[in-house]
């Protein structure tokens, strides 16, 4: 039974991980507190559902579909929403604002488009499942897990190992550095929010056959946020164990002490670190100058 509880929990909690990701990436690179990310999510899903279900795409050619379309329309968000204020003002205050406005738009739109009614996906990913020592392996969490896994691992190669990732580290730890050697900003910003676009809508799209698809997924960016600042906010690694560890407490509280209890002993856990380590898990202690 404990196995069975930490994969799924290991399930949910890598799908909290590849949102969180972006949560972190976007912060990292532009400074923003993008609260539209959630949305992303809710239309990795909902897409995911209409190339599943509508067009009979395969499921990880919908996948990587969604993928391309979600963080094709992350980078205009960037583009028109965020971009003009940062031009002009730069206010912090400003672009959330903007980024709820944008995440309220989203949300009424995919309303008008798929309906108010959660919509199933016609089959699950993978059907069956394997038994070893005694325990039972859904196929289907398996491969959520493995989808997860492959593309944090893929992003974390590609952030750590590549010259193009090298360019996104240098405008995220400096971004007027990096004007001054050449590096252009503003397209390393739109990757970054290609790339974070991409990761939420993947992970609506893993967790919609799980549940289902609906313009109230976007909720799910909240556990992704909260998984990014338990892990130390913009900190890459540290929102991939967040997402992990905040599904893990999620799932054994249900299951030991009441299902009831599921969001509040996970923002319980989001309080005490915040409490005893502000930074979090791997987040870097800032000094006060004063």
């Amino acid at each position: 039974m404990l196995v069975s509880i930490f994969l799924s929990a290991l399930a949910v909690g890598c799908i909290y991980s590849l949102i969180a990701i972006g949560f972190s990436l976007i912060y990292r690179a532009s400074g923003i507190l993008d609260f539209s990310q959630g949305e992303m999510t809710m239309l990795g899903a909902l897409l995911g559902w209409s190339l599943v279900s509508r067009a009979s795409f395969p499921y990880l050619a919908a996948m990587a579909g969604v993928m391309v379309l979600v963080g094709v329309l992350s980078v205009l968000k960037q583009r028109i929403a965020y971009q003009p204020i940062r031009t002009r003002s730069n206010s912090p205050v400003l672009i959330i604002i903007s980024s709820i406005g944008l995440l309220m738009i989203l949300n009424q739109t995919a309303v008008l488009l798929w309906g108010a009614e959660p919509l199933q996906y016609p089959a699950q990913i993978a059907e069956g499942g394997r038994r070893l020592g005694g325990v039972w392996f859904p196929m289907q969490t398996l491969w959520i897990i493995g989808i997860a896994a492959v593309l944090m691992l893929v992003f974390h190669l590609v952030f750590h190992r590549t010259q193009f990732g090298r360019m996104m580290r240098a405008v995220a730890d400096d971004p007027l550095m990096s004007r001054l050697v050449g590096i252009n900003v503003n397209h390393s910003v739109g990757v970054t929010f290609l790339v974070a676009g991409a990761l939420a809508a993947a992970a609506g799209a893993l967790y919609a056959p799980i549940y289902y698809a609906s313009y109230e997924i976007g909720i799910i960016g909240v556990k992704g946020f909260a998984a990014a600042i338990l892990g130390g906010y913009g900190n890459i690694v540290g929102a991939m164990i967040g997402g992990i560890i905040l599904g893990q407490v999620e799932a054994f509280g249900s299951t030991y002490i009441s299902s009831a209890y599921r969001d509040v002993l996970a923002y319980t856990l989001l309080i005490l670190v915040l409490l005893l380590r502000p930074q979090g898990i791997l987040g870097e202690r800032r000094r006060s100058d004063a």
